[in-house]
């Protein structure tokens, strides 16, 4: 198997792994498996950003620089990429340390339900597909990246550090979804989560440029950079739509619209991953992407996509889509449940809502327990 293929196949489950190993999900492994699956994210992120055209051709460059600074300077093999590296962990930390400053614990699980939040974060994502499509570009402001450069040029650790912070900021382009997709999982829990994931994602984002500048030989094992990174950044744009479409359905069943129900959002979802499979197999173009003839390994992905959406439609029939099916909206819509005494033809349970009284008395009456559900909706 090429470098390529098996480079990109180890990225691969070390994201999809955790999710398939992740426990039962009983009371006992839940908090641990919250915080795995979570960091598990927050790694992939970071080894799949380093994917992207604004990064992978900057790592042979970097690479060299460094090689060339430790044979002027052998005191510095070590030092330099080290500080290089704290450069950029500590630029994705900063924005970790404000979102944790400004909401904190609380808030921030509070903001994070809000359906306008929601509806913004929908709307965020459409915008990052779109511009992983290659329908226009994200910068940041010239001056900003421009302040930061001036210190590229500052001697001893000071030059490294600063050239680490300034890829950072000039990366954007590109991490800016990965870093939007972290901080989204981060909402969800503490205030630790925001610092702790930008660490985690921005130290995977940074180790390979250390340890290549420490063992430069290993850059001939790298695959060449090309037209298979516009590849993943276009089916990027694509696995972005459908978080988008997740934000969105969190709006609606907070919001109780009863737009985005469960047939609805798996049709949805089946339609983004026919057509990324279809642009993995070459049969649909994105705008400014020249990639080449479909080889074996896109191939491969673009069936998986296809099979995936077709899987998707077992749902619909009743099968049960395991963790898939905690991602997507309730098959029975909240407010939309049988009545208590109703037919119920779809097994689903009847539930008593607002009426723990009355529940409590029917239950005694048929010698049977009572379960609560105290959880919210999204």
């Amino acid at each position: 198997m090429p470098v390529r293929s098996r480079l990109l196949l180890l990225i691969l489950f070390s994201i999809l792994a955790p999710a398939c190993f992740a426990g039962d999900g009983s009371s006992k492994d839940l908090a641990t498996q919250s915080w795995g699956l979570f960091l598990s994210s927050a790694i992939g992120a970071g080894l799949l950003a380093l994917l992207t055209p604004c990064v992978f051709p900057i790592i042979p460059v970097t690479v060299s620089y460094f090689a060339k600074q430790a044979e002027k300077n052998p005191g510095q093999k070590y030092t330099g990429p080290i500080a290089y590296c704290l450069g950029i962990i500590s630029t994705f930390t900063v924005v970790g340390v404000a979102v944790a400053g400004a909401f904190g614990a609380g808030r921030l699980n509070n903001f994070a339900q809000h359906p306008i939040t929601n509806l913004i974060l929908g709307i965020l994502f459409v915008v990052l597909s779109l511009s992983l499509f290659g329908v226009y570009e994200i910068q940041l402001p010239s001056g900003l990246v421009n302040k930061a450069n001036k210190g590229r040029t500052l001697g001893g650790l000071i030059g490294p550090f600063m050239m680490g912070l300034t890829f950072a900021m000039t990366s954007f382009t590109c991490t800016v979804a990965f870093v939007g997709g972290v901080l989204a999982l981060a909402s969800s829990g503490n205030y630790l989560r925001p610092i702790v994931g930008m660490v985690a994602f921005s130290a995977t984002f940074a180790l390979p440029f250390f340890f290549l500048a420490l063992f430069p030989g290993a850059m001939s094992k790298l695959p060449k950079s090309g037209g298979w990174m516009q590849t993943v950044k276009g089916f990027m744009g694509f696995l972005e739509l459908a978080a988008a479409l997740k934000f969105f359905q969190n709006a609606d069943i907070v919001a109780q619209r009863g737009i985005l129900t469960y047939p609805v959002f798996i049709t949805l979802w089946f339609a983004i991953f026919i057509l990324g499979g279809l642009y993995l197999l070459g049969w649909i173009a994105l705008p400014g992407h020249t990639e080449g003839k479909p080889g074996v390994f896109r191939w491969f992905f673009g069936v998986a996509s296809i099979v995936f959406a077709v899987w998707l439609l077992g749902g619909l029939q009743g099968k049960n889509l395991g963790y898939v099916d905690s991602v997507l909206p309730p098959r029975v819509y909240p407010g939309q449940e049988p009545k208590p005494g109703a037919e119920n033809p779809t097994g689903e349970l009847v539930w008593i809502k607002d009426d723990f009284t009355k529940a409590a008395e029917q239950a005694k009456k048929e010698r049977k327990n009572v379960l609560i559900d105290f959880t919210g909706y999204s």
